[in-house]
């Protein structure tokens, strides 16, 4: 059986490859604060300081703050540059079978521990 994941699990920086080359990183706090950056292929960045807090009964993370990189057809947010209000991703949390940390960000493009 796999462990259950808890709060100091997610803490730590993660990456997600986006479809079309482009690359999300994540960075979670102790302290609840979260680093976000988009990095464009055509050498674009945003980045941004969110919040998050996760729901180990439901094992979603939660963002705020954050801006969102994909449609749901997996293709870029035209409106990347923009940060929503409100609660900007619900994002379910699993172990691989050796024990590592994913973060679904949408079908097929997960957010994966570095370092």
């Amino acid at each position: 059986m796999l462990r259950p994941i808890h709060d100091q699990d997610l803490v730590g920086s993660y990456q997600a490859n986006l479809p079309d080359g482009a690359v999300e990183l994540l960075e979670l706090k102790p302290n609840g604060e979260c680093v976000q950056e988009i990095r464009l292929n055509d050498g674009t960045a945003y980045r941004v300081r969110g919040q998050w807090w996760y729901n180990e009964g439901l094992r979603f993370l939660s963002l705020k703050g954050t801006r969102v990189a994909l449609t749901p057809t997996l293709k870029l947010n035209p409106n990347v540059s923009q940060i929503p209000a409100g609660i900007t991703g619900a994002l379910p949390v699993s172990r691989t079978l050796k024990g590592d940390v994913i973060i679904g960000l949408s079908i097929g493009v997960d957010y994966r521990r570095q370092g």
